[in-house]
Formats: structure tokens, C-alpha cells, sequence
């Protein structure tokens, strides 16, 4: 029961709606993505991993974005100078919270984004963006 209101409660963390990443012309590129429903961008870009389509982050990719850094191999994401991912506190509804988003940080990030969001604690609403000289070696630039 408490797994089962765990999970609905991190469906619930992102507010905004509707729009998950998709391939065009045998990739995803990324030039300005605000994220969206949780579970929808988990499908997303687990499907865009399985394909093992590459995916380019060419702009803002914040909140649910960001699950690309931990579902697609980082072999297969490269980054441009312009790249900027927005990390910030998740909600449950218009609660802020802090175990939700601890989850998910465990969950879908690998250990060098979760040490630069660490170096950058607490998140809040606004997001804090990491650029691509915080994940020098993690991931290649375009």
C-alpha cells in the first residue's frame, strides 16, 4: 500500500503537461524542453533507449527532461556548448517533496549528476542548471 501511494505520488511530482521527446530524422535533439508528466517521460526515453536512437541536447532540458541523463546510455547523448539541465525541487500537487525528488534523483541520475546536485543543495521550485563543464568526462560534446 505504501509502494503503491509512493509510486502515484511521483506520477504526480511534475505539473506541466504533455509534451515527451521524440526522434526525427533517426535522432532526438533537445533545444528547449521544459519536462512534464513523470511517468510519461520515463516511457519516452526508455523507448528512445531501446531503439538506440541518439539523442543531442543542444538547449534547456529541465525536469523530466533530465531523466535522459540516467535511462539513455551517456554514449549515445552528446551535449552542445548550450546545453543547461534544470534540476529543482519536485511537488506532490502543490506540496514540495523533498523524498519524491530524493527518489528520483537515486532512481534515473548517474553518480555525477546526483554529486553536483548534492554540491548544489536544496533545490527549489526555480531550477538550478548544471552545464555541460560540470559533466566533463560523463558525456561527449557534439
Amino acid at each position: 500500500m505504501v509502494k503503491s501511494l509512493l509510486v502515484l505520488a511521483l506520477v504526480l511530482v511534475s505539473t506541466y503537461a504533455m509534451a515527451t521527446p521524440t526522434v526525427h530524422n533517426g535522432r532526438v535533439t533537445i533545444t528547449y524542453d521544459r519536462g512534464g508528466n513523470v511517468a510519461s517521460y520515463e516511457r519516452a526515453w526508455r523507448n528512445i533507449a531501446q531503439q538506440g536512437v541518439p539523442v543531442v541536447i543542444a538547449g534547456e532540458c529541465t525536469s523530466a527532461c533530465t531523466f535522459v541523463l540516467g535511462i539513455v546510455p551517456p554514449n549515445r547523448v552528446c551535449m552542445t556548448r548550450n546545453a543547461k539541465f534544470g534540476m529543482h525541487l519536485g511537488r506532490n500537487g502543490r506540496v514540495p517533496d523533498y523524498a519524491g525528488t530524493r527518489y528520483l534523483q537515486q532512481l534515473y541520475y548517474p553518480p555525477v549528476v546526483r554529486s553536483w546536485i548534492a554540491a548544489h543543495e536544496p533545490l527549489h521550485d526555480a531550477p538550478k542548471f548544471m552545464h555541460p563543464s560540470d559533466m566533463r568526462g560523463f558525456y561527449r560534446m557534439c
